[in-house]
């Protein structure tokens, strides 16, 4: 059996009265004390205690005291008088904020006594700086804020959190349901082992910021999860406020010494106005000078019970730090002041996590974000997640992802904060889904089965913000994008933009503000725009064009190589397909780029724009039109409507009868895996093999499979 070592980590802040006879002096009093707990594994067989503190030195005049200081530390079981019943003098190094840490106990083989801790009476420490005439400080309770000690205990171990149910202790061992903890800084405070479990009650909600302690290992991620019934466990950033003084008319006041970036009215996100004089209309606020003025007829208190008014206070809902190995699951997050689930990574090392079953909303920015420069993803997992109402984008991957699979999430109605002013970059160039690559930095990338819809700001205002989904500079062969559902999105159903060799398969596109799927060069290279692969998409509906791929106007060959086929673009308001500055073939700007066998609907006016400013009415026009196959018929087009079973009930099928039966082009593996007619997003979809149905494959994202006709006996 391993030896364990309990540590009891106080935290003192140490604030210093003056004494004019002694010029430079060190004093000190005690305030703001909280205890936290942290542990460690000795090797040996019994449970050794320590306690740590921290504090801070200054001199009279406030200036941080440096060099090393003696204190002499003691624990007693009364508030005052009495005598301590442990004594230990303590040297400590100061360091240049005049910050300081004692660990008691750490000098003695076996540390603090057992019985100490064994008897269930308080505990308080007393700390005295060694200096003339300086007496002992107020002393602080050890055990009204934690318990005395935590347990570092074998792989595998499940604990529990509750506060509303049995509504725990942070006394507690927290290994079983009837003995929970009660709060998620004690989850915070805590050291977890490889395989152990952290599990919180349904139902319940925690106002705190859950910051994972330690890091798995490969195969026992260490797990936040939930347990119980009801609905999900909520992780909020906000504050629920209640003590409301009337300022003037309804105008209503709080002290709130940390700015919110978002105000909710019984769930409703408020709107922010620039001053107290223009809080004049429901749901408006304001906030200056660590006072929060808000709209309300009466007492906001009683007015907004449902749950009432929160400010988000909190940066995240989970960072994740340092740590490694994560599994966060089966939690909801909400109302962060910044991000909801959020790691940048270490500049140095490999991160693998696993963010699967959770909502996450109204985050003011970002509701995931993971990866920076410098970062290193090695695995990354994100299913099964609903993703709402967020400022910023639903699901942001940032460069250092080598390897991430983005599945069977419901992303809506996020990028609602969009702003093109401003340097706030966290509120500029979002989608629903967002990968924002360096070129290299984001690799083996496969985002399927997502069901992605109405994001963007309320009013369109652009195409940096909206998108369904958006993969910005990724240039890997590995990155696949397919099997998704889109529709509402204010700007593009996929956005592809700087793209090398990614390829977008199987998708269904429609009802979008701007272009089904889109295409294009921003960066002016040539490497850029260069092999994307668009096949057996469906299209349909949109306002500015159904498939656009346009490269740099004023660069040479910024786009290259790409292939469209076997897709079907019809019925959208712009032109069914789009190739313009460079992806027409043109001149020094574009080449290789091959369109086949695709269906762009009946030919109409205007249906296929052909360089910039340039349309064609006609699929004869268009084939002999410069750049383009050459003759009338090359493009094995199916020059017709598509006829599926319902467009305006979204069922993107084919019909009886449709002219893109069999009508596409065997592509080969693994590009033979199309949809089934019938299935739902994001987790009843069923795929098919294209070389088991008819004759050849369809053009589209769906096999047509013929109605069954059972016939008479």
């Amino acid at each position: 059996m391993k030896k364990m070592t309990a540590f009891a980590a106080l935290f003192l802040v140490f604030l210093f009265r003056s004494h004019p006879a002694r010029p430079q002096q060190l004093d000190s009093s005690a305030s703001a004390n909280t205890i936290t707990l942290a542990s460690a594994q000795p090797a040996s067989g019994e449970v050794t205690y320590l306690v740590r503190f921290n504090g801070v030195l200054k001199d009279r005049t406030g200036k941080a005291a440096t060099g090393v200081v003696g204190l002499t530390c003691s624990l007693y079981e009364l508030p005052e008088g009495g005598s301590p019943l442990w004594v230990e003098s303590e040297t400590v190094k100061l360091d240049e904020q005049g910050r300081y840490t004692g660990l008691l106990g750490a000098t003695l083989p076996d540390g603090l006594p057992l019985d100490l801790f064994t008897t269930g009476k308080a505990l308080w420490l007393g700390v005295q700086p060694q200096l003339p005439a300086d007496g002992e400080e107020p002393r602080v309770p050890i055990e009204l804020v934690a318990p005395a000690r935590e347990q570092t205990v074998s792989s595998g171990r499940t604990y529990y959190v509750d506060n509303c149910v049995v509504a725990g202790s942070d006394r507690n061992n927290g290994t079983s349901a009837s003995t929970p903890w009660l709060t998620v800084a004690h989850v915070n405070a805590q050291r977890f082992n490889p395989g152990d479990s952290i599990l919180f009650q349904r139902t319940c909600t925690w106002r705190e910021q859950l910051t994972p302690p330690s890091s798995g290992t490969s195969g026992n991620p260490i797990t936040f999860g939930s347990y119980g019934t009801g609905a999900l466990p909520i992780i909020s950033g906000s504050a629920l406020l209640t003590s409301w003084t009337n300022k003037s008319g309804n105008v209503w006041q709080v002290s709130l010494p940390t700015k919110p970036n978002q105000i909710f009215f019984n769930g409703t996100r408020g709107t922010e106005v620039g001053s107290e004089a223009s809080v004049t209309s429901v749901n408006e606020w304001c906030w200056a000078s660590d006072v929060l003025y808000v709209h309300s007829s009466s007492n906001p208190a009683k007015a907004f019970t449902s749950p009432g008014i929160e400010a988000s206070q909190l940066s995240y809902n989970i960072q994740l730090g340092s740590q490694d190995y994560l599994t966060i699951q089966n939690l909801h997050t909400t109302e962060s002041n910044q991000f909801g689930i959020f790691q940048y990574g270490p500049a140095s090392g490999t991160l693998t996590q696993t963010i699967t079953g959770n909502t996450i909303d109204r985050a003011y920015y970002d509701g995931v974000v993971l990866g920076t420069a410098g970062s290193l993803y090695t695995s990354v997992e994100i299913g099964n997640n609903a993703v709402s109402e967020c400022g910023g984008d639903g699901i942001h991957l940032n460069a250092g992802i080598q390897s991430a699979t983005v599945e069977h999430n419901t992303v809506f109605s996020n990028n609602l904060l969009y702003t093109s002013s401003g340097t706030d970059t966290n509120l500029k160039f979002l989608a629903g889904i967002h990968f924002n690559g360096n070129g290299t930095n984001i690799t083996n990338l496969v985002v399927q089965y997502n069901l992605v819809y109405s994001n963007g700001p309320s009013v369109y205002k652009t195409i940096d913000a909206g998108n369904g989904i958006w993969l910005d500079t990724i240039h890997d062969p590995n990155t696949v994008v397919r099997y998704n559902l889109l529709y509402g999105n204010t700007a593009s159903g996929i956005m592809m933009e700087n793209a090398n060799r990614n390829q977008a398969l199987y998708n269904i596109s429609y009802s979008n503000g701007e272009a089904g799927i889109w295409v294009q060069n921003s960066d002016g290279t040539a490497t850029s725009n260069q092999a994307v692969g668009l096949y057996n998409n469906t299209v349909f509906g949109n306002s500015v064009a159904g498939i656009l791929l346009q490269g740099d106007y004023a660069v040479a060959s910024t786009c290259t190589r790409n292939l469209v086929k076997n897709n079907i673009s019809s019925g959208n308001t712009g032109p069914n397909l789009v190739a313009r500055y460079g992806c027409e073939n043109a001149a020094i700007y574009g080449s290789g780029n091959v369109y086949t066998y695709n269906d762009f609907g009946p030919q109409a006016a205007n249906f296929i724009e052909w360089a910039g400013g340039v349309y064609e009415s006609t699929y004869a026009t268009w084939e002999t039109a410069t750049g383009n196959c050459g003759t009338t018929g090359c493009s094995h087009s199916v020059e017709a409507d598509p006829q599926f079973v319902n467009a305006s009930s979204s069922q993107f099928w084919l019909a009886s009868g449709s002219p893109a039966i069999d009508a596409g082009l065997n592509l080969g593996s693994p590009y033979n895996i199309a949809l089934m007619p019938g299935g739902t997003w994001p987790n009843s979809i069923v795929t098919g093999d294209q070389n088991a149905y008819g004759s050849g494959w369809e053009i589209g994202a769906f096999v047509y499979l013929p109605p069954v006709v059972i016939s008479p006996p």
